[in-house]
């Protein structure tokens, strides 16, 4: 057998075997719940569920606290998150969580409360997100939107 094909297909059957699938616990590591509450408290309007996400990959996680006394108890986060077509990450306050979000592919379409009507996030380009800001996404494109997602989130064992 070409080696080259035996390889090829050991990394589809690793592929498949090895990427988590996408459950509703998912949808909470997108978004936590707390600030889709207060988003749909606030009766902002967009989709209030988080939905048609192919992958969110925690990259890394590293604990602030040891190097910053001031941020004990916070960690850094980074993510890679996939949205498929017509997919959205639903509205949703950010609450102490400051981030940044920078696409690494396709686009994304983001309706936020400090901007008037919707912003065409492509392909390099950024959105800044702290705390207060309102806002959601939704993949109108016909490809996959990856996005490349650092944010500051409170220790999971804390």
């Amino acid at each position: 057998m070409n080696p080259a094909k035996l390889l090829s297909g050991l990394l589809v059957i690793a592929a498949v075997v090895f990427v988590p699938a996408v459950t509703r616990s998912d949808e909470v590591r997108v978004v936590p719940m707390e600030e889709k509450e207060i988003a749909r408290g606030l009766g902002v309007s967009g989709p209030t569920e988080t939905h048609g996400i192919e992958s969110s990959v925690d990259l890394e996680l590293v604990d602030l606290g040891a190097d910053f006394e001031a941020l004990r108890g916070r960690s850094l986060r980074a993510r890679r998150v996939t949205v498929s077509p017509g997919g959205a990450v639903g509205v949703h306050q950010h609450t102490a969580r400051p981030g940044v979000l920078y696409v690494l592919a396709g686009e994304l379409t983001e309706f936020r409360n400090d901007h008037d009507g919707p912003l065409i996030r492509k392909q390099g380009d950024t959105s800044f997100e702290k705390d207060g800001v309102v806002h959601w996404w939704r993949n109108d494109g016909a490809e996959n939107a990856v996005a490349f997602v650092v944010d500051i989130v409170p220790n999971e064992t804390e």
